[in-house]
């Protein structure tokens, strides 16, 4: 049990760590540099924003599967927005939120209302939204290149970091302060432990539910503006892995699947592991599907370890009864 509240606590810091140094060690001071440091941080960047949103669903005792599609139909709006409706950077973020925000009413609508089970309602409503995306980019990639003032986003540097990792790490204490700070928070976390009760207290389940999903589709959209400042393209194949990637943080990261505590740093943390990881195959000049058998094996392990803290507790709680 002892062993088990290490891991609940520091285990994804230490194995972070340990990745690390033994990457160090095979790679070199190249791969420590702070060159590739940043290179790392801000290909994660998208994977830790929608992940904060990933934390709270969860914490609620749902899940999101959505939130791939809805990175990509970001990365199609901005386009638009950028090249057709010509409504310059803020206009095209804002028309952006504004889908995520009824991605997001969508999904939760379809939890609270109709009752569906939030893995099959959001299984369903990322085909339907990824079939939105083909139609409103007419099955065509969207290039929006010549945005000089959109591309220097990505490209921005403060004190040697790119500006995308300053955003990430604002948006992260924005989401920590409202989980750790707030009274939604705090209700966050209620209805993942116990739904019935919640209710009982006066506190409006569905409401806190619809509102988990939303922010879930406000920050998978915040991620989309990320890629589309890099990328700079808009594309209908975008965003295959992210939902299995923000999941995969998120659990290995110490968030319980069967809701009611979740972990923001541990999230962060085990995020930066997998991109890490991913780094150190290009590096060794491994083909990209080895990416997916890596996040695959850590997905189980993240899951089995869930499990394990799951079973251990409920055995501890018998016995204390007891």
């Amino acid at each position: 049990m002892k062993l088990l509240k290490f891991w609940n606590r520091m285990g994804i810091f230490v194995l972070t760590i340990i990745v690390v140094l033994a990457c160090w060690m095979i790679l070199g001071n190249r791969f420590v540099s702070i060159f590739n440091i940043n290179n790392v941080l801000v290909q994660v960047c998208p994977t830790i924003i929608a992940g904060i949103g990933m934390v709270y669903v969860i914490t609620a005792g749902e899940i999101d599967m959505s939130i791939g599609s809805i990175y990509t139909i970001t990365t199609i709006v901005i386009g638009i927005g950028l090249t057709r409706l010509n409504v310059g950077i803020a206009g095209s973020i804002l028309l952006a939120v504004a889908v995520g925000i009824i991605c997001g009413l969508v999904n939760g609508m379809l939890v609270t209302g109709l009752r569906l089970p939030s893995f099959i309602a959001t299984l369903a409503s990322m085909l339907a939204f990824k079939g939105v995306s083909y139609i409103i980019s007419g099955g065509k990639d969207i290039l929006y290149l010549s945005n000089e003032k959109f591309q220097k986003m990505s490209s921005m540097r403060f004190l040697n970091f790119s500006l995308p990792i300053w955003v990430m790490l604002l948006l992260t204490l924005s989401g920590i302060f409202i989980y750790k700070r707030t009274s939604f928070g705090i209700y966050v976390r209620s209805v993942g432990s116990n739904k019935e009760v919640t209710a009982i207290t006066g506190i409006n389940v569905n409401l806190i539910t619809i509102i988990g999903f939303v922010m879930t589709g406000i920050f998978a959209v915040f991620g989309g503006v990320i890629t589309a400042s890099q990328t700079l393209i808009g594309t209908s194949t975008a965003g295959a892995t992210y939902s299995l990637d923000c999941v995969c943080a998120t659990v290995l990261g110490g968030t319980s699947m069967t809701g009611g505590k979740g972990n923001i740093p541990g999230m962060i943390c085990a995020a930066v592991l997998l991109g890490f990881l991913k780094n150190a195959l290009n590096m060794l000049n491994l083909p990209f599907y080895y990416q997916y058998i890596v996040t695959g094996v850590i997905l189980v392990f993240a899951l089995v370890m869930n499990n394990l803290q799951l079973l251990l507790s409920q055995k501890y709680m018998g016995n204390s009864l007891n």
